[in-house]
């Protein structure tokens, strides 16, 4: 028993000292951190981020996945952009969606619901596209 202790203190010793190496999201209550910085949810601006060091705000982004990658970037000194783009595109497309799917319910019209069917999927491929160029930036700079 002593010797898978020992072996539990080590590997606990070696991940301590190494994770501050990497910027991992690490999901703690209601909030994401990253290194230094703090994601929250927000009723009015969809995700707030905080430095910690600072105790102040540094963006804001409209989906999990755009603050994630706000964060990462803002860590590492990198270009905003391309994520606040996809971001944008995350919020317009989910909004169309709302609506496509409001109206798709309410019409009687079999064309107009085969054509807001077509536009549902669109917006919905637009949102998959932005999300996974948001997944593999975070991946990407998570070093």
């Amino acid at each position: 028993m002593k010797n898978f202790e020992k072996a539990l203190l080590d590997l606990q010793i070696i991940v301590n000292n190494k994770i501050p190496a990497y910027n991992l999201p690490v999901h703690s209550g209601k909030s994401i951190r990253i290194g230094s910085l703090i994601v929250r949810n927000s009723k009015r601006f969809g995700y707030i981020i905080i430095d910690t060091a600072t105790n102040k705000s540094i963006d804001t982004a409209y989906s999990k996945h755009g603050a994630v990658a706000l964060a990462n970037a803002h860590l590492k000194n990198a270009s905003v952009r391309e994520i606040k783009r996809c971001d944008k595109i995350i919020q317009k497309n989910l909004n169309d969606s709302y609506f496509y799917v409001n109206s798709i319910t309410k019409t009687s019209d079999e064309i107009k619901q085969c054509i807001l069917e077509s536009r549902l999927e669109i917006a919905q491929n637009n949102i998959d596209y932005a999300k996974i160029f948001l997944d593999q930036f975070i991946l990407q700079h998570i070093r």
